[in-house]
């Protein structure tokens, strides 16, 4: 591969508030943050150099509601849990 010309950051973890004890908040928020966050940072600067050689090249960042943290907040998230296929 001598280039990249559209990069997609599609990670995130979100942790369920009702599960994380409260000595573990602050861990967990930082967790979530780094991975959320800082991540596609990391990626994007990884592949920088590929990125560069494209004539256009862009950076694609997006998420799931699932990783707002205002929705999270504010408890105006429903979703229904998928059954495991596996």
């Amino acid at each position: 591969m001598d280039r990249i010309d559209i990069l997609l950051n599609n990670a995130g973890i979100a942790k369920d508030p009702d599960n994380i004890k409260q000595e573990d908040e602050v861990q967990k928020l930082q967790e979530i943050l780094l991975v959320n966050t800082v991540g596609p940072l990391a990626v994007t600067q990884a592949f920088l150099p590929l990125l560069s050689k494209s004539a256009n090249p862009r950076v694609i960042n997006f998420s799931s509601v699932l990783g707002s943290i205002d929705v999270r907040v504010s408890n105006l998230l429903f979703f229904f849990p998928v059954p495991q296929l596996c």
